[in-house]
């Protein structure tokens, strides 16, 4: 997902649905020593830890589907690139839509956003309108082949404007 996003070229890179930091890691040792990171991570408690963990990550206690209004607190006004581990399709359709124009707005016209879904997910309905809605909003989408070792399954989308 890390390399996928262009995170080693960004200056301003969003993560959200940190959780528990596992992609956060991959992302620090992966970006340039001048780029700044953003994380949005729903569960206070994760948040707090991953602010304990890794203080050089700006990190909000929030929900995506805020995540224009949260980075532009930190003064942000756009994103380089934006990684997703958020579970789309246990999401309703209505924030599905809404966190995905936030991140179709807030993306820099150069810009990449990189999230994951497990496979077979995809096939349900939720899964499918998940995919016809980010053929919406950007003008690129490829997706990944399955990766095996990751458990479940998954596969990756890579969406540009």
């Amino acid at each position: 997902m890390v390399h996928a996003s262009r995170v080693n070229t960004a200056r301003a890179i969003l993560e959200l649905g940190p959780g528990t930091g596992v992609v956060t890691r991959e992302i620090l040792e992966s970006k340039q020593e001048n780029a700044t990171v953003l994380a949005i991570e729903r569960s206070q408690d994760f948040a707090n830890e991953l602010a304990r963990q890794y203080p050089q990550v700006h990190v909000v206690a929030g929900c995506a589907s805020r995540l224009r209004h949260h980075s532009r607190q930190q003064g942000w006004d756009g994103a380089d690139c934006i990684v997703s581990a958020l579970p789309w399709t246990n999401f309703a359709d209505e924030l599905q839509e809404r966190i995905l124009r936030e991140v179709s707005t807030f993306l820099r016209d150069d810009g990449v956003f990189v999230t994951i879904s497990c496979a077979g997910l995809h096939l349900l309905p939720q899964g499918r309108r998940f995919r016809r809605l980010l053929a919406s909003l950007f003008s690129t989408v490829e997706r990944s082949d399955i990766i095996l070792r990751n458990i479940p399954p998954a596969f990756i989308y890579r969406c540009s404007k």
